[in-house]
């Protein structure tokens, strides 16, 4: 076993999570659907050298990206606000009007298109799962990966977000991005942050798209091995993601230690992860005993994971992007309700999967009259 990022055998196995839906985002139209959708096993393995985290077992051939899979956060208003805030930043940060943007993995285009209309910039983006309908003359969107395409990228300015935690081979991926930049190209990357995960509990980010789980030492390594000069790496989003700001530099360059208590935080993990798995396990019970409806709230990779994980206890999961309205939880079955589904069957607790989104959802509960105990997983 080796390490993805730096290619060190110096590995430490944390944790056998075991069987999971291979796909957590995938759309599936029907109970039955859901529940014979692709498992693929997870473990759990950490780097002494770079810090990164990573699943050994991992099998990219599993994985099938199509327009049936959806992850988008944009419905959220919260996460739009945070996004429009990036959008600011970044076209503040590196003059980007007038500019040719690229991005790489751009979903359907909602960030991209951001980017161009805040400095009437040009976009390219690249994405498999692309579904067509876009209709932003400045915006062009290539359903292919960007290494399908032949020669080099015509860029002054390439993001990529929440894309390089699905590659197994991570270094490579951006190695192979390099050849097609110029030198002196700004980079910006964005990904979950590990030491939510490891640091905070927020252990539901496990999931099997996710081979990869980067630390700032370990994202920094994967950017110097291949060729990018590192300018910042900062946590956002209330340390649940990390971004980092590069240039082409088009040769290997020399590369940091990992931070010392990253190890010791690492080695924690597993407890803390079995203990919160058992401790939610035995609140849901209580519950069901008790006689008393539970939703969850967040029908996305925490969601999931939550509920392939300790949810047989959870009547449905509520959601507010209308693409997964009416669908089914992969792997378990579960509805995916509207919000307003609610009214007619109230839940007396609301299991929120995300700590930032509390407030958002708090009111939007308040505002269909749910009195229900809110407890943040």
């Amino acid at each position: 076993m080796s390490c993805p990022v730096c290619t060190s055998a110096d590995v430490m196995s944390l944790l056998n999570v075991g069987e999971m839906p291979v796909l957590c985002n995938q759309l599936c139209l029907t109970e039955e659907a859901a529940r014979s959708v692709s498992f693929g096993r997870i473990e759990v393995a950490f780097c002494r050298d770079c810090g990164h985290v990573f699943n050994p077992a991992f099998d990219a051939d599993k994985l099938r990206y199509s327009p049936d899979y959806e992850n988008s956060l944009h419905c959220s208003g919260m996460f739009q606000s945070y996004a429009d805030g990036l959008v600011a930043e970044l076209v503040d940060r590196y003059g980007l009007r007038k500019k040719k943007v690229v991005e790489i993995g751009c979903g359907q285009g909602d960030f991209l298109k951001s980017l161009c209309a805040a400095g009437d910039n040009m976009g390219f983006g690249f994405d498999p799962s692309y579904g067509g309908g876009n209709e932003d003359p400045r915006v062009t969107i290539h359903s292919v990966s960007f290494a399908e395409i032949e020669g080099k990228l015509d860029a002054d300015f390439v993001a990529c977000r929440h894309v390089l935690e699905h590659i197994d081979r991570p270094t490579e991926f951006l190695r192979t991005l390099v050849t097609k930049l110029d030198v002196g190209t700004k980079v910006f990357f964005e990904v979950p942050n590990v030491l939510f995960t490891l640091r905070d509990g927020g252990i539901w980010d496990i999931i099997y798209e996710h081979c990869g789980y980067f630390s700032p030492s370990s994202l920094t390594r994967a950017f110097q091995l291949a060729g990018l000069a590192v300018e910042e790496v900062e946590e956002t989003f209330g340390g649940q993601f990390l971004v980092i700001h590069a240039v082409v530099a088009g040769v290997p360059l020399v590369t940091s230690p990992v931070a010392p208590e990253l190890e010791a935080i690492a080695k924690r993990f597993a407890d803390d992860y079995r203990i919160k798995v058992a401790e939610w396990r035995e609140t849901l019970a209580q519950a069901a005993a008790e006689g008393q409806r539970v939703v969850a709230w967040g029908a996305g990779s925490k969601g999931n994971t939550f509920l392939n994980l300790v949810g047989p206890n959870i009547a449905a999961i509520v959601d507010i992007n209308p693409k997964k309205r009416g669908k089914f939880v992969a792997g378990t079955g579960q509805p995916i309700w509207a919000p307003d589904q609610l009214s007619a069957n109230a839940p007396s607790m609301v299991v929120i999967m995300n700590p930032v989104y509390e407030r958002e959802i708090a009111g939007m509960l308040e505002a269909l009259g749910i009195d229900a105990t809110l407890l943040v997983a």
